[in-house]
Order: structure tokens, then C-alpha cells, then sequence
């Protein structure tokens, strides 16, 4: 089920983790936090962030679309976030995104749609991995209540790793499949899915070109560089605020997709239905968020010239090790004014300093980052692209890959090595087959009871059934509401951490 070949990078220097740290204030020694392994319900947020929600609401905080210079920024801003998405995604030429609170309410919204529209209807099928969020099952679920459609479930192999087989897939898929709906990876096996493969033998089969493939990329963003372009889905969901972003969501479409719902996005009926993203989001996105979203693309941008940094030996913007907040200026030539206030209360120099990727040259090319601007929500956004580069999001998510390896290695080393404890997913570390989401159950001892004794021991993680309910129930678990011990593991987890967890897990 795996994606890629071997992803086996060099491992990631201590320093690293420690100036990706600093970025965040949840990791400031000084709060005495817990042990953050709960990163796949929500991840941390850096300091860009959380300043660039601030500036907008201190300065910005209006309404969109009335004409006067501040609403014009605010509206720049928004589009702005959009904008960063796609490029997020590789969206490229290929569709437009949507913006909400949450995965599943872009989900539900895009089913309604499929309702109302009547593309889908009585006779049609649906196909639902049930490894699937429910946020990408429900919905579906209900669609085919309501018009008389049937749902058929891509199940698992009932023993471990419980994968998913494409053969399966293929004996579902017949001239009457309306849809696909799958999940990148899932939240509780943490095990990643051939997208390319599934949209291949979804196209090659009797279904063709009219089946719609849904993909929930909630649990695969934090973890890989989405490509939406390359793999050729129609639909693709994430939640920003499990990658380092603030509560918003995204929906990629494609514009073959929007086409068929054409007329049936759920906002107010004088909207033209072709008006995408604006008939997709009832009432609009939060404008914070959106400006949250800005700091992301900045805070990306960042870390990946920091890891160029590192590997030519220069320092690239980041804040010195040793301030735990990162919010001191690294002391390269800034811009004046409150740019430069901005920069060092991030902790972040603009890039007209010196370090590779920031001459001026490249920063007034086309798809160049003026992040001193952005900080402060001076940059006219509505008539500029390119805020994030896609190269810098490539060259981070290699950071990402690099960051994970050695934790999400010794944590499966070490539950693989304990007889009363059973990884629940694909009990490997390699990076190509899974993510550092990492389910288990104790032989004797109840999911809740070994939560509450990490709880207690100062880690931040959980148990249940992640709303992977389905999931469990087609595993005939006897408790499903007890489910399994979650430890969610991000790119910020350092190896030291896990330590620590394997230190009082010997115990239990």
C-alpha cells in the first residue's frame, strides 16, 4: 500500500529539532507542558501564526468587498489564503479549493451538493474504504440513504496490518460507481495509501472516467507534501490546523468536479454557481484564519531555507538555539519599521537578508516570499502571487521525512519488542509504508487505564476509536469506545521524547 519508494534520509542533527522547537511556544521549557503525542488530533502552532492572526485582527479586523483601503486588504488576504493552498497542494491549473471550519463539514457540504444535484441516484453505487474518518464516511453513507444508491465498503485484511487490498477494490468497481472514497492515511493504523494506484484502477476499471475519488489527506498532510496534480483525484481534504495552521480546513476540487455541482454550492441563491470558491463557502471563511494561513506559508518558507542552511554549513533566518521562544531576531539586515519589528517578533528575518534563497533577485521573482511584508499585512496580496513557493514546500516535507525517521523508529523498535503489546497497523517503521501515527493495544490492561497512567506520567496523547468507529467494528473489537492507545507523533518530536516514553512504558 505504500506510495513511494524508500524515503531513508540522512538523520536530522540534533540542532535542527531544537531551532524547529523554538519556534513554538507550547515547546517553551518554561511552561513545563506535557509531552505533546497527540499531534493527529491538532498539531502545535509557531509563533508566525499566532502573530499573523493577531496583526490581522489588531489592524485589519473589517468587513470584505466594500471598497476602502483596509477592506481591500482584508479581502487581499483571504484570497491570498487561497492562493497559499493551492500552491500547498500542487493544484496548479487543475481545479480551485474551498476553505471551512473542518474537514467534515467541507465533506458533508460537497454530499449535499452530489444530493441535490441528482448526479448520484437511485441504482448508482458508492465505495467507502472503511478505514475512512468518518468525517469521509458519513456523509457518503447518507447520500446514498437519501437517493437509493448503495454503499459498498473496501474493508481490510481482518488480522494485522489490517491493509486494504487493491484486488478488493477492483471486484467492487462496476459501470454503476458513482464515487470512491478513500483515506491517505489513516488517523488510527497510520499506514499510507497508493493514491496513484487507487485512482489507476479506479479509471482503468467499468467505473472510468465518471466515478468521483474522494481522498481525506488529514492524517497524510502533516506528514508527506501533497500533490493533487500528480495524482489526479477529484476531491482531496485536509485540516490546516493539524498542519501548523489555525481551525480551517481546505477542500481541493477539481474543475471537472465543480462543473458537475455546477448551481448546487450550498451559498445564497443570487451567487453564481460557477463562482468557485465563493458558492462553496456558506457565509465564507474566517477571516483570522485566513490570515493564519499567511503566517503558515511564511513559517514553511522558513524552515525550509533553514534546512538548506544547514546543509551548506550557513544559518538561514532562523532564531538562536538557545531562546526557547524564538522570538528573538537571528541578526541579519532587516527591513525598518515595523517590518522589522515583526520579523524579530517572529523570530524570523525577512528574506532581503543575507542566506541562500534570499537575494533580491529572487525576492521580486514572480513566485518570491516578501515575509517582512506579509508579517505586517503590508503586501497588496490581491495583486501578487506566489506567496509560497512550491519548491520551498517540497524542501520542507523533506525536513519533515528526515525530522520523523529516527522518533518514529525507535517508538515502533520498542512496541514491536513488547509480547503484551500489539501495534494495531503496519508494524514497521519505514517511512515509505507509514506515518508516525501509532496505534496499540495491551493484552490485559484497557486502552483507557494505560492513557490515564501516561497521562499521569506527563504525555499529551489518547485512546478510542479516532472516529474511525467503522474501522474497529469491522474488526469485531469488544470495546469500540475503549479502542486503542494513540501516540501521534510530528516532525517537532524529538528522539529524547520517545526516550522518555520508553521509560515509563517499561513499566507498563
Amino acid at each position: 500500500m505504500a506510495s513511494s519508494p524508500s524515503l531513508r534520509l540522512p538523520p536530522a542533527p540534533h540542532e535542527l529539532y531544537q531551532r524547529v522547537r523554538n519556534h513554538f511556544p507550547y515547546f517553551n521549557p518554561d511552561k513545563k507542558n506535557p509531552v505533546f503525542f497527540e499531534n493527529a488530533g491538532g498539531s502545535q502552532l509557531p509563533l508566525t501564526v499566532i502573530e499573523a492572526v493577531r496583526e490581522h485582527m489588531l489592524d485589519h479586523y473589517v468587513q470584505l468587498g466594500a471598497g476602502y483601503e483596509l477592506s481591500n486588504r482584508a479581502t487581499s488576504t483571504v484570497d491570498a489564503a487561497h492562493d497559499i493552498i493551492k500552491t500547498f497542494l500542487n493544484v496548479g491549473e487543475t481545479g480551485e479549493v474551498v476553505l471551512a471550519g473542518s474537514t467534515s463539514v467541507l465533506l458533508a457540504s460537497a454530499a449535499d451538493a452530489y444530493r441535490r444535484s441528482g448526479v448520484i441516484r437511485s441504482g448508482d453505487e458508492i465505495i467507502v474504504q472503511v478505514t475512512c474518518h468518518e468525517a469521509n464516511a458519513g456523509p457518503w453513507v447518507r447520500l446514498a440513504e437519501d437517493v437509493g444508491a448503495t454503499v459498498k465498503w473496501w474493508g481490510v485484511n481482518s488480522e494485522p496490518p489490517h491493509t486494504s487490498s487493491f484486488e478488493e477494490l477492483e471486484n467492487l468497481l462496476t459501470d454503476r460507481t458513482k464515487l470512491v472514497a478513500v483515506t491517505h492515511v489513516s488517523n488510527l493504523l497510520g499506514e499510507i495509501l497508493d493514491v496513484r494506484s487507487v485512482v489507476r484502477t479506479v479509471r482503468e476499471s467499468p467505473a472510468g472516467a465518471q466515478a468521483r475519488i474522494v481522498v481525506d489527506g488529514v492524517a497524510y498532510a502533516p506528514h508527506r507534501a501533497a500533490d493533487v496534480s500528480a495524482w489526479g483525484v477529484d476531491w482531496y481534504a485536509f485540516s490546516v490546523y493539524k498542519t501548523w495552521g489555525p481551525h480551517v480546513a481546505a477542500l481541493y476540487g477539481s474543475h471537472v468536479a465543480f462543473r458537475e455541482l455546477e448551481g448546487f454550492g450550498p451559498n445564497h441563491y443570487w451567487i453564481d454557481g460557477a463562482d468557485v470558491p465563493y458558492k462553496f463557502e456558506l457565509g465564507g471563511p474566517s477571516h483570522e484564519a485566513c490570515a493564519g494561513i499567511l503566517g503558515l506559508a511564511q513559517y514553511i518558507s522558513a524552515v525550509a531555507r533553514e534546512s538548506i542552511g544547514l546543509e551548506r554549513g550557513a544559518e538561514c533566518g532562523f532564531s538562536n538555539a538557545e531562546d526557547p521562544q524564538g522570538v528573538r531576531s537571528s541578526g541579519e539586515t532587516s527591513t525598518s519599521g515595523r517590518a522589522e519589528q515583526a520579523s524579530k517578533r517572529n523570530g524570523i528575518a525577512p528574506l532581503n537578508s543575507n542566506g541562500p534563497g534570499s537575494n533580491a533577485e529572487e525576492q521580486n521573482a514572480p513566485n518570491g516570499v516578501d515575509l517582512a511584508s506579509v508579517a505586517v499585512g503590508k503586501l497588496d496580496v490581491a495583486r501578487k502571487r506566489g506567496l509560497l513557493r512550491r519548491s520551498d514546500v517540497e524542501t520542507f516535507y523533506r525536513t519533515v521525512v528526515r525530522m520523523e525517521q529516527a522518533p518514529q523508529e525507535k517508538l515502533l523498535k520498542f512496541l514491536l519488542s513488547k509480547p503484551e503489546l500489539t501495534v494495531v497497523g503496519p508494524a514497521t517503521w519505514q517511512s515509505d509504508v507509514r506515518v508516525p501515527t501509532v496505534s496499540f493495544v495491551h493484552r490485559s490492561r484497557t486502552s483507557a487505564d494505560v492513557t490515564r497512567t501516561l497521562h499521569k506520567a506527563g504525555f499529551a496523547m489518547r485512546h478510542g476509536h479516532m472516529y474511525s468507529r467503522r474501522l474497529l467494528e469491522s474488526l469485531k473489537y469488544e470495546n469500540v469506545d475503549d479502542g486503542v492507545i494513540r501516540l501521534s507523533l510530528l516532525y517537532y518530536n524529538t528522539p529524547e521524547e520517545v526516550d522518555t516514553l520508553i521509560g515509563y512504558m517499561d513499566d507498563i
